[in-house]
């Protein structure tokens, strides 16, 4: 039995066309295409160019297919009114357009196209891989019998094990040729992060949750948003970490301890807090965490609302920290975020540096301080794996 060719997100560039056949008796062709795999499960549609024998469409594609199955183009010319009418369809193996980086197609049309043969322009670019689909990544899970994953098939999502630890791995697949990547502990001590040594700076979202993945139950979660085939894979590393508290408290005792007294707005907040840092263009006050100013929590004047975070500087160590909403009612409508800088980034006009800051984000204004506790944890026992040694996603 022949091996079953794997199922890809094919990426390429539906280039334009050439020679488009005239259609209505006034009036140039309005085209535009519709890309689809053969079953019709993957569509994509580019832009309409107006009044264009030769249209330019320079548009990215990506179409969920077998390497061996056919991609069909269906050009159109749309009409103000009525029905678009077809104008022309082509189809090619990408594995052609693979193998070459470029190629013409002649389409097919019912009418002569206007100055030659009508003909599909495509391009590839082969400097990137090509990104597996969720079902090839499934299927070759179960094949090799990874001890210990996880397919959810309903949520296109992949789960392993990180090798040597209690912690796990998940790979979202979502739309438009993105995945999600996703660390997961059973310990809300426990640490988890991401770094890309192909970026200045990454997002990694990090809450607390409570979902059960095979026979566990996890309780904290960090992701990787939104990941391409163009941000290479074996640049990202995953760091886990068993974490012991150290530190943590309300944030009211970090902002007393300044002489925050009441409800104060930026000036008032200016002209009484002693052994604070200012930044008077972004309307920031940062509160030492530590003596060694290695960490901050930083209130941050947004119109309405305030922003609430904290600033990890590269002094810290191995010493991390974390924001928690204990308003139940507040945490619902928050937005949490960790950006992590590689290298540090200079903030507060120069006088700190930053590698990683952690937002909670529109803070109703006139909410308590008291709603919001900071966790200082030490690393325990530091991991660090490559990706790419744990999931394939690329060919």
């Amino acid at each position: 039995m022949a091996a079953q060719q794997p199922t890809v997100i094919f990426r390429f560039t539906l280039v334009g066309a050439l020679h488009l056949p005239k259609l209505d008796m006034f009036g140039k062709i309005d085209a535009y295409a519709i890309v689809r795999n053969e079953s019709g499960t993957s569509k994509a549609k580019t832009k309409v160019v107006d009044k264009d024998y030769n249209p330019r469409w320079n548009q990215t594609v990506l179409i969920e297919t077998p390497l061996s199955s056919r991609i069909m183009v269906d050009v159109f010319d749309s009409d103000a009114v009525g029905d678009d009418d077809l104008a022309c369809q082509a189809s090619f193996l990408p594995s052609d357009l693979v193998a070459r980086g470029e190629l013409e197609v002649e389409m097919k049309s019912q009418k002569a196209g206007k100055g030659g043969k009508p003909t599909l322009q495509l391009s590839f670019d082969r400097s990137l891989p090509l990104m597996k689909a969720f079902p090839t990544v499934a299927a070759e899970l179960r094949a090799y019998n990874v001890p210990g994953h996880v397919i959810d098939a309903k949520n296109k999502t992949v789960y392993v094990p990180v090798p040597n630890t209690p912690f796990l791995l998940g790979c979202e697949f979502e739309k438009k040729g993105r995945v999600d990547l996703k660390l997961l502990a059973q310990e809300t001590s426990d640490w988890l992060d991401f770094v890309h040594s192909g970026r200045e700076s990454i997002q990694v979202d990090r809450k607390y949750i409570n979902r059960k993945i095979g026979d566990r139950t996890y309780v904290v979660e960090a992701k990787l948003d939104d990941i391409t085939v163009k941000d290479n894979f074996s640049q990202i590393v995953c760091i886990t970490s068993p974490g012991r508290k150290t530190g943590g408290e309300s944030m009211s005792g970090i902002v007393t301890k300044a002489g925050w007294k009441g409800r104060l707005n930026y000036a008032g907040a200016r002209r009484i807090l002693k052994g604070v840092l200012f930044d008077d263009k972004k309307e920031e006050i940062f509160f030492p965490i530590r003596e060694d100013k290695s960490a901050f929590f930083v209130c941050d004047f947004d119109d309405d609302k305030v922003e609430f975070k904290m600033v990890v500087t590269p002094q810290a160590n191995r010493l991390v920290y974390d924001l928690k909403v204990v308003n139940k009612s507040l945490g619902k409508e928050v937005d949490k975020q960790s950006r992590v800088y590689n290298p540090p980034k200079a903030i507060c006009q120069g006088k700190v540096y930053a590698s990683r800051i952690l937002e909670l984000d529109d803070i109703p204004f006139g909410s308590s301080f008291g709603d919001v506790e900071w966790m200082e944890y030490e690393l325990v026992q530091l991991n660090s794996v490559p990706f790419t040694s744990m999931l394939s996603l690329t060919l």
